[in-house]
């Protein structure tokens, strides 16, 4: 086993709790991708694939997301708060997020949710009323970092 996938099956172990899925229903689910029980015997891929499965199940990795998620949350309610956006709920972010990626918030990885931070900050950068611009820009900055990869 490698580093990448030892992350992967860690992952999936994650997705395994938080699903509460039995042990019967998991080695069905690694048998269904690979006809293997054990996540030790498939190949990244296939791990990958699992993962896959897991997330349209309702797993959220969002230990790695919630960074940029939470982001995305703070520039959206700033622009309400400018009267930019019309609406504060959730729904209306998500709705934006699917719209930008074509996935559902919970399937986004971190460079989809990274590429809806960039689509906000250039929406703000459009903004016709400079002091409302410069008030967004500053919000945007004073914000925590949404990864430390990529901001």
């Amino acid at each position: 086993m490698n580093t990448s996938t030892s992350g992967l099956i860690k992952a999936i172990q994650t997705g395994r709790r938080k699903l509460g899925l039995s042990d019967e229903e998991y080695h069905a689910l690694l048998e269904g991708v690979s006809g293997k029980t054990s996540s030790r015997e498939l190949n990244a891929y296939q791990l990958k694939e699992v993962l896959r499965r897991m997330r349209e199940a309702g797993f959220c990795s969002s230990a790695a997301t919630e960074p940029q998620l939470q982001k995305i949350r703070s520039l959206w309610f700033s622009m309400y708060d400018e009267g930019i956006v019309k609406s504060k709920t959730d729904q209306s972010i998500s709705a934006y997020i699917r719209r930008i990626t074509k996935k559902s918030a919970n399937a986004c990885g971190v460079k989809d949710l990274q590429r809806v931070i960039e689509t906000l900050k250039q929406w703000i950068d459009r903004m016709d009323d400079p002091a409302v611009r410069e008030r967004l820009r500053k919000a945007f900055v004073t914000m925590p970092a949404a990864s430390p990869i990529l901001q």
